[in-house]
């Protein structure tokens, strides 16, 4: 395991007006952003590519009061983040994302290329 690209304690998680977990973790960690409990237990989880985070102007008519809404797996989520752990989120997000489409490329190319009277050659 990797080191986290973001990680924050002690964050309320909402799902609409039910409270999930009032100290909660945001961890983006290889590839994944889950919502952890306080006692470590998952509560959502999806990979970077899918998360999406509500636009400022739908986030303040959603979830006032510095709530950020997260999409993970169709499913709004209210996290309470400050300003500064917000902007911090969405860099790392961006951060992971670039890293798991360079992995993607990476796995798509070809293996280098041999010339044909060497492929079966046996000595």
């Amino acid at each position: 395991m990797r080191v986290p690209d973001f990680d924050v304690r002690g964050v309320p998680v909402r799902r609409l007006l039910r409270t999930l977990t009032r100290a909660g973790r945001v961890l983006v960690q290889d590839g994944r952003l889950r919502l952890l409990t306080s006692y470590g237990r998952e509560i959502a989880g999806s990979p970077v590519d899918e998360v999406r985070l509500l636009r400022p102007w739908a986030a303040d008519l959603l979830a006032p009061a510095r709530g950020t809404v997260l999409v993970l797996s169709g499913r709004r989520y209210v996290v309470r983040l400050p300003r500064a752990a917000r902007e911090r989120l969405v860099a790392a997000l961006g951060d992971a994302r670039e890293r798991a489409a360079k992995i993607a490329a990476h796995r798509r190319t070809a293996p280098p290329w041999t010339p044909p009277d060497l492929r079966n050659r046996v000595t």
